[in-house]
């Protein structure tokens, strides 16, 4: 090796810890392609997950090496669940020490979820500077309780309450940041969409939304009835095991009067965006950046009892700044989400506005503004700045 050549520790180094939930993963597999399109190299990046394995799945799909620790949420109402999950966040550090020893990373990105506390507390332990981000309105028990050890917190919404926060938005995949409605009559092409339909996507999530659901399939006659309309509707893995036969026959049955497609799962959620003219979908940090970045007017059903009543708040910032109607989870039947979407579907102009006022609202370059502030902690960190 030349003596020219940097050792692992004369280069700096990044961990991001999280995981559990697609939600707290994709945003920083998205701010990682931001760190190498800037040119850090990937081996210097490693992401300490938890042990589901769609976790290591999607970081090294991404082209990022995965460590998968052990730990468990917090359960609020179980002692013994508590207790539980204190004894594998130990167990997490400990495995997550070995491992970072090594590395010495100078930055660890706390991504929040349960499984962010054993790899940040490890990495801040090694003498790492703390960076966390924040995906929702209102911030989660991990991020809270590791705010204090933050050298810097990246927020999506103005109105979160962290220490030392900077409102970066929610980092997208890169995908989002090339499509937007602009491209309507492209991504219709590529999912089979008719051009010359309104297109409602519904959204169950990745395992699914009974409610969203149940009220979709109960409104799908009378839309067919209306006319000129076309319904994408993902239904989430776990809901399709529950009513998958019976989504799928009621695309036979309305063959001739409305395009109907239901699938389990979609990967392609820029595509499904970008050819949508009104989305409806439970109110995730994701959700919310996602459609923002595409600039397309969304129908929110705040999931309840989300931790901290996040989701409700994520959809009254939505709704604040005119991309989103909401409909209340106990509100929603069929026919209450067939009188919304009435509403809507009558004024194009308004779903039009918006669309433009979702654009407005999202921030394109979250990912470059999350990088903006890492290098800036580990610059101070080597001393290179204040």
């Amino acid at each position: 090796m030349s003596s020219e050549t940097p050792t692992l520790d004369d280069r700096d180094s990044y961990v991001f810890c999280g995981g559990g939930t697609g939600g707290h993963l994709l945003p920083g597999v998205a701010v990682a392609e931001e760190l190498v399109k800037r040119g850090h190299r990937p081996e210097d990046i490693t992401f300490l997950v938890s042990a589901r394995p769609m976790d290591v799945e999607l970081v090294e799909g991404a082209g990022f090496p995965a460590v998968a620790l052990p730990g468990e949420p917090f359960a609020r109402r179980s002692a013994v669940g508590a207790v539980r999950a204190l004894v594998s966040t130990i167990a997490g550090v400990r495995r997550a020490r070995r491992y970072l020893a090594r590395m010495r990373p100078a930055v660890a990105v706390g991504l929040g979820g349960f499984a962010s506390v054993p790899g940040c507390l490890a990495a801040r332990s090694l003498g790492a500077r703390l960076v966390l981000a924040e995906q929702n309105a209102v911030a989660g028990l991990a991020n809270r309780l590791l705010a204090p050890l933050a050298a810097k917190t990246c927020v999506s919404f103005e109105c979160t309450s962290l220490p030392r926060s900077v409102v970066t938005g929610n980092p997208v995949r890169r995908e989002f940041h090339v499509w937007g409605t602009h491209r309507r009559a492209e991504a219709r092409r590529a999912l089979g969409v008719p051009d010359d339909k309104t297109l409602i996507v519904v959204l169950g999530g990745s395992l699914g939304a009974r409610r969203i659901n149940d009220a979709l399939l109960g409104a799908l006659p009378a839309l067919a009835a209306r006319g000129g309309l076309a319904v994408y509707h993902v239904a989430g893995r776990v809901e399709w095991e529950r009513m998958g036969d019976t989504a799928s026959a009621k695309v036979d049955e309305l063959a001739d009067r409305l395009w109907y497609r239901v699938v389990p799962f979609e990967d392609r959620l820029h595509l499904l965006y970008s050819a949508a003219d009104l989305v409806v979908a439970r109110a995730g940090g994701s959700t919310c950046a996602e459609t923002t970045a595409i600039g397309v007017a969304s129908l929110l059903v705040p999931l309840p009892g989300a931790p901290g009543d996040h989701q409700r708040a994520n959809a009254a910032e939505m709704v604040r700044a005119g991309a989103s109607v909401v409909v209340e989870d106990s509100e929603l039947d069929s026919e209450n989400l067939l009188r919304r979407l009435e509403e809507l579907l009558a004024r194009p102009d308004v779903l039009e506005k918006m669309g433009e006022a979702a654009k407005r609202f999202g921030r394109g370059d979250a990912a470059a503004r999350v990088v903006d502030v890492i290098e800036r902690v580990a610059a101070a960190r080597s001393g290179g700045e204040s």
